[in-house]
């Protein structure tokens, strides 16, 4: 494999600068920021990336379902369903969910300082919202993975995805949550999978267009009550 030129290797540098101040701060979102940056760099090498933990963070933040629901996809992913299950109830007590979005823009802003000329102010910004933007700051879709409409069936997981869908419905700073958060019946889960189905089909335009079809009334057809 080729040698990574200065700039990837400046960045990687960068990157374990911040997981080192995270080993030894109190800050959740430092610890945070420093967690999602080092997943955004693919390194056989972690070095101080691989001090940083899910479960750490959750301690740090135990009212944040965002945290929670990071450490019940990495144990999903490590296929320990007696785990994820006891995290995401865990998760259910959580009384807000907050992904930060925005955070780093904001915080780059007052690095800056009001005397930054506006083009530097302009590019840096923009280049902090992509860099968040890369992270997928929300982890609210290993709630809808895990509320699946056959999970739903166990009454101890139903009242787990309900006390969760609460909390991102109207405890979280997100608007994508909140659309996360509103519902998880057993209806709207088939729906989000017969739109999968559709999509993998036909593609997502030509489901898009067929969705409308169906919902549109003929022309000339009156609204009931008319």
């Amino acid at each position: 494999m080729a040698d990574a030129g200065p700039r990837a290797v400046g960045g990687r540098g960068r990157i374990q600068q911040l997981a080192r101040l995270a080993v030894g701060t109190q800050d959740p979102a430092v610890y945070d920021f420093a967690q999602r940056a080092c997943r955004s760099w693919a390194d056989a090498e972690p070095g101080s990336c691989g001090l940083l933990s899910h479960a750490q963070r959750a301690r740090m933040e135990p009212d944040n379902l965002q945290a929670w629901l990071e450490l019940a996809a990495a144990a999903a992913a490590q296929n320990d369903e007696a785990a994820e299950a006891d995290t995401m109830r865990q998760a259910a007590q959580a009384k807000r969910s907050d992904e930060r979005a925005g955070l780093l823009a904001a915080l780059v802003a007052q690095a800056l300082g009001p005397q930054a000329p506006a083009l530097q102010r302009t590019l840096a910004l923009s280049l902090a919202r992509s860099i968040q933007d890369g992270w997928t700051l929300t982890h609210s879709n290993h709630a809808d993975s895990y509320c699946s409409v056959d999970a739903l069936a166990d009454a101890t997981r139903h009242a787990t995805c309900t006390a969760v869908a609460g909390t991102l419905a109207s405890r979280s700073a997100s608007v994508g949550d909140l659309a996360s958060g509103l519902d998880f019946s057993c209806e709207r889960q088939e729906r989000r999978q017969a739109w999968s189905r559709e999509v993998g089909t036909s593609g997502e335009l030509r489901t898009l267009r067929a969705r409308v079809a169906r919902e549109t009334p003929p022309r000339g057809r009156q609204l009931k009550g008319e």
